[in-house]
């Protein structure tokens, strides 16, 4: 059921509705409370709050509070934050570079992801990312496997090496030329 579109508001008892209005006050922080500090900041007890959360369809405020994240829309900053990605990190054709690996990929036999540490995790994700859309890929995360004598008489193959965006590119241009 969703809170904001509770519909019998005036239903509601007093001690209820101070319940409704604290939540509605403070619905970014409501995610992150526990059901006494909800309670001790709406001045009513921890069962009135059990029984109002019951009432409005939910069976445990836990469940309530994954309901109500989900419907909180988040609020973009007004102000321009700071930004983790600038377009000066990538080349100029990053868009056509991006256009070229997806198409290598979808070409290829077999997609190889090879990454160390956290790489490596990237790796696994983006392999079983990609063989649930029914490419054959896999990862190697150990540096030292023999993979170049294995990968001869396989057609394209797309690695991952998660260090800078312009050393993977780099490394995309060479597995263009075998």
């Amino acid at each position: 059921m969703a809170f904001f579109g509770y519909k019998d508001i005036d239903k509601l008892s007093g001690v209820d509705l101070a319940i409704y209005r604290f939540i509605v006050e403070h619905d970014e922080q409501i995610p992150y409370m526990r059901v006494r500090e909800l309670a001790r900041g709406a001045h009513v007890s921890n069962s009135s709050v059990m029984r109002f959360i019951r009432k409005i369809g939910y069976d445990s405020f836990p469940e309530f509070k994954v309901s109500l994240r989900s419907e909180t829309p988040i609020q973009k900053p007004d102000a321009p934050g700071i930004q983790f990605v600038q377009p000066s990190a990538f080349p100029a054709d990053i868009t056509k570079i991006i256009r070229l690996a997806a198409q290598l990929m979808v070409n290829a036999d077999n997609i190889v992801f090879v990454g160390i540490g956290a790489s490596a995790a990237l790796g696994e994700y983006a392999s079983r990312q990609t063989s649930s859309l029914g490419f054959n890929s896999y990862v190697v995360k150990d540096p030292f496997y023999p993979l170049l004598p294995q990968l001869r008489n396989t057609s394209i193959t797309f690695w991952w090496q998660c260090q800078s965006p312009v050393r993977r590119l780099s490394w995309l241009k060479c597995l263009m030329t075998l």
